[in-house]
């Protein structure tokens, strides 16, 4: 299209050139507010570039100015070469130089607008606009990111200095401020919830999400940062400040037994809680609903007036977030969800009441298939719950093979339902290849260590542990991802005892360089000898079960056979790994009543899990002091 002889027409008279430009340059400056420089830009190139007529039924939110809505609504079109000049020049003065504010885009709502955006520019394409259902994606969208007005944890920083100043947190003085955070935390979270709530994909939206997620190799681990970090872990996160909310809860809950109390139920508030006003956007829209169709409830008041409440929000949130397939946006406030369940259970007097909301909660996050970054602190806070036998028991509910996800098939198969296995999917996120080999060492151990605090709880593990599941497979897939995990953690432990101190990977978990990780990898085999040889003892099934992975069976037990020395083996896991090497090596299918094991042996190994037993509860008691 010509530029020339075009300003009469499609511009207005009565706006100049420096005035479309100061209207462009505001819409990119609000844009910057709540979305990165490449979101901002897109944004308003589709903005500038779509049919406004149309665009103006949509409302859209952000162009939140009357300057810019007057501009937009006069023209039907751009040409294209005075609005990329118009786009260079804006992006040098304020998109290039615009960072992404702390937790601005805590629903993200910039990121679902933009694909509305790409959706109506391709259909317009077409000629098959539907204008219906894109009003329809509008109006949820545009209803609920008015109503409901940012909020962050700014209302929290007097309490949090109160009681930096105080000598402990179970005083008197800090119940007040603890419940004040512990209010204002539920508050961002229900919001959350409200906005996932309001999100309505098809079947074939949420099957392509599905697909995105079986496709995915991206670890999505920011191992620098913490829960507390106001910087995003990754470019698609969202609800960064709940997320530093769940991490701030976690932190005080792990100090003070009142906060540990109230989430679990035990407690009740002792004063009245007054919840601040949201804190206005920077930019007024221009648009102001007149009447609600559907008004977006408040929820935060009905969780905060119930007992459990709490826990039940968590609970909900990660519900929506496994029906919206939201696991990769909401991996951060996944992960402050299991920080903040680690921190209520090493207190002892909150564990009964809330045990089998807890089951729930842990059941949810494992359907939301979660990445490492959740994975990692997931496995550890299993370890924490191996002595509660309803915790171990609720992972396995007898499914059928039908409600697996089998990764290698691509299939999708909707296996969230409530008679679905939680450990067969549990077993496919840890089966995962990890590229980190700190982060591998971690998961390894962790789940190790599950299993062997499984064993040496109260009857021995729960039923699935034995191989008394029924139809259900996932004593199969348990059995093969140990025996993957323990596999690669022998050729690390390998490739780092080769190196020596050639490498020195310095992290927060290692700060010494990779002795640290050698004993961590070293320890791990160790237990991991003993888990094998119980696993061997009670399934007479071992064989067939670990056929497909029958190379790694073999070069991890006869590996550990050669390297004994090097891995400073004592006299039990000796004995339990020369039974191991020795079925082996004769090809004998382990059975129970002729396995190849000595009656010693199985005593032997009974002992050592006792003595892990008496190592695990050191470790909680000790969590609990600190």
């Amino acid at each position: 299209m010509n530029d020339s002889g075009m300003n009469e027409d499609l511009w207005g008279e009565d706006i100049s050139e420096e005035a479309m430009e100061e209207c462009l340059l505001q819409a990119s400056q609000i844009c910057s507010q709540t979305a990165t420089n490449q979101q901002a830009t897109n944004l308003v190139t589709i903005a500038a570039s779509t049919n406004i007529s149309q665009c103006d039924q949509f409302k859209m939110p952000i162009l939140q100015t009357k300057n810019v809505y007057a501009f937009c609504k006069q023209s039907n079109s751009v040409p294209p070469r005075r609005f990329n000049n118009m786009v260079k020049k804006t992006s040098k003065n304020s998109l290039m130089k615009s960072e992404l504010s702390q937790g601005s885009n805590p629903f993200g709502v910039v990121s679902e607008m933009a694909k509305c955006f790409q959706n109506f520019t391709e259909h317009k394409k077409r000629k098959q606009v539907n204008i219906e259902k894109l009003m329809a994606d509008y109006e949820r969208l545009n209803r609920v990111s008015l109503y409901l007005n940012r909020r962050s944890l700014e209302p929290c920083y007097a309490s949090i200095h109160s009681l930096t100043v105080l000598d402990s947190l179970d005083c008197t003085r800090s119940k007040y401020h603890i419940e004040k955070i512990l209010g204002e935390v539920l508050v961002l979270l229900s919001d959350q919830l409200t906005m996932l709530k309001e999100l309505d994909l098809s079947g074939q939206e949420l099957q392509d999400l599905d697909r995105e997620l079986l496709e995915s190799s991206d670890e999505r681990l920011m191992r620098e940062s913490t829960l507390l970090s106001s910087e995003q872990w990754s470019s698609q996160e969202s609800g960064v400040e709940a997320r530093r909310g769940l991490g701030l809860l976690a932190a005080i809950t792990s100090l003070s037994s009142h906060a540990a109390s109230l989430l679990s139920g035990q407690a009740e508030y002792s004063s009245v809680i007054t919840l601040s006003t949201p804190v206005k956007p920077n930019c007024q829209p221009f648009f102001v609903y007149d009447e609600f169709k559907v008004k977006p409830k408040d929820l935060s008041l009905s969780y905060l007036n119930c007992n459990l409440g709490f826990l039940t929000l968590l609970r909900d949130l990660c519900v929506a977030i496994k029906q919206e397939r939201r696991c990769c946006a909401y991996s951060g406030i996944l992960a402050g969800v299991v920080a903040l369940i680690k921190s209520v259970m090493i207190h002892p007097t909150s564990q009964s009441k809330c045990m089998p909301l807890v089951c729930q909660i842990l059941k949810e996050i494992v359907f939301c298939r979660p990445q490492v970054n959740v994975i990692l602190p997931f496995t550890e806070l299993l370890y924490i719950l191996s002595p509660f036998p309803e915790v171990c028991g609720s992972l396995c509910h007898n499914s059928p093979k039908e409600k697996y996800l089998d990764k290698c098939s691509r299939d999708i198969i909707h296996f969230h339902t409530e008679d679905s296995c939680v450990l067969q999917v549990l077993s496919w996120l840890v089966g995962v290849r990890i590229a980190d080999m700190t982060v591998r060492s971690h998961v390894c151990r962790n789940f190790v260590r599950w299993l062997s605090g499984c064993f040496s709880g109260p009857h021995h593990g729960p039923p699935w542990l034995h191989g008394m599941a029924g139809t259900c497979i996932c004593r199969k897939r348990l059995e093969q991802v140990t025996c993957g995990l323990l596999y690669r953690a022998f050729q690390d432990f390998k490739q780092l005892h080769t190196e020596g101190s050639t490498q020195t990977r310095q992290t927060k978990w290692f700060p010494g360089g990779d002795k640290g990780l050698i004993r961590e990898l070293r320890s791990t085999i160790q237990t991991g000898i003993l888990v094998l040889h119980r696993l061997v003892d009670q399934d007479q099934d071992f064989g067939i079960h670990i056929a497909s992975m029958e190379g790694e069976w073999q070069m991890f037990v006869l590996g550990c056979g050669k390297a004994q020395t090097m891995l400073g083996l004592n006299a039990r896991q000796r004995r339990c790994l020369e039974e191991l090497v020795t079925m082996e090596e004769e090809e004998i299918k382990p059975d129970p009543g002729s396995s190849g094991m000595t009656p010693e042996g199985v005593r032997e190994n009974e002992t050592v899990f006792h003595h892990l037993w008496r190592d695990h509860l050191l470790y909680m008691s000790h969590n609990y002091v600190q």
